[in-house]
């Protein structure tokens, strides 16, 4: 299902562009508007390309590709994600957009990227959604009740990503102030526990605790959740978390040093 969008989609039915730039926010409905122009344009499953990071490689592999015969009338299309591309990767595409006869492309992006690119195609801007809107994809795209979809729409900034991650935030708050309380009563056996529970995104959010408690500029915490005063601990933690070590290892680690030191 869309929701928003209504003046982009309007126009795409009345007559897709060769190349069509999709840019604006992230999580705000534009790969799911490329795939719903693709089913409404009845596009052969063998002759649509999807292609989520555009490589060097990737791009010239279009160019070699995209004149050849299709299965279907419709020809083919190519619905891919430009963000980030290097710039052999964005010439490589230039000439595949200026030959290609029987392939049409759908771009997307969260900016307006190489004026080269956009100046060969017809750009949509995508807005973020409202409230309204995110409780609507929340609820009918992914099963969540009314009550919940509507908290996490206050905390989406329009962008159902965002509201997403706000779950996995809630669960992993519960581990890092647990993980909080471990250190504080210096209980080895449960941070031990504690490890199989933490991934990627508890690191990220204890390293947001400790930001908050040396700045005092409370955001995702309050000063009561852990009820740590102090600078010493928070920077202590801060400095023994690294992103680029095995979450469990953060803990049983990087942080059971802490209470092993003290």
């Amino acid at each position: 299902m869309i929701q928003g969008h209504t003046h982009i989609l309007r126009s795409l039915k009345e007559d897709l562009p060769a190349v069509s730039l999709f840019y604006g926010p992230a999580s705000v409905g534009k790969w799911t508007t490329a795939e719903y122009i693709r089913k409404y344009y009845n596009y052969e499953p063998v002759d649509v390309i999807r292609i989520h990071k555009l490589t060097a490689a990737l791009a010239g592999y279009l160019v070699k590709i995209s004149d050849r015969t299709s299965s279907g009338h419709q020809g083919r299309l190519v619905i891919m994600k430009i963000d980030g591309a290097s710039a052999e990767a964005f010439n490589r595409l230039l000439l595949t957009l200026e030959h290609a006869q029987n392939t049409k492309f759908i771009l997307i992006s969260e900016s307006v990227l190489f004026p080269t690119i956009a100046s060969r195609a017809v750009l949509y801007s995508f807005s973020v959604l409202t409230e309204e809107e995110v409780v609507k994809v929340l609820q009918y795209k992914m099963g969540f009740k009314e009550d919940k979809a509507q908290e996490l729409a206050k905390l989406s900034g329009g962008q159902v990503e965002r509201a997403v991650q706000a779950v996995s935030d809630q669960d992993n708050k519960a581990v890092v102030l647990a993980v909080l309380e471990a250190i504080q009563e210096k209980d080895v056996e449960s941070l031990d526990r504690l490890a199989d529970r933490w991934s990627d995104n508890s690191t990220r959010l204890l390293q947001t605790w400790c930001r908050e408690a040396l700045t005092g500029r409370w955001r995702v915490f309050t000063p009561d959740d852990s009820g740590i005063t102090g600078q010493g601990l928070p920077l202590q933690i801060l400095i023994s978390t690294r992103p680029d070590v095995r979450p469990k290892l953060v803990v049983r680690s990087g942080l059971m040093s802490i209470v092993r030191g003290a």
